[in-house]
């Protein structure tokens, strides 16, 4: 099965300050996307196709290897487009 997501802004403190305020860090929020992501039906093989802002590469967010660490939590195999964010 294919799946189609985009605006995850993993380790984007700004989005949780004017967007996503119900979270109190940005980790919670990470968590929360992985919690709620590997709670639906994706399995290892299905295609997730990410159209852009998986993570804000602004050189104040996400470090690669950070998140590496959380997309390697993600089931599924992933396919990104780059946004204006990435």
């Amino acid at each position: 099965m294919d799946y189609i997501i985009s605006d995850v802004h993993l380790g984007d403190k700004g989005i949780i300050r004017f967007e996503r305020t119900e979270f109190k860090t940005v980790e919670e929020h990470d968590a929360f996307i992985v919690s709620q992501w590997n709670k639906t039906i994706v399995n290892k093989n299905d295609k997730v196709f990410f159209l852009g802002d998986l993570h804000d590469n602004s050189g104040k967010a996400c470090e690669k290897e950070a998140l590496k660490e959380i997309v390697t939590k993600l089931r599924g195999y992933k396919i990104m487009i780059l946004g204006n964010h990435d």
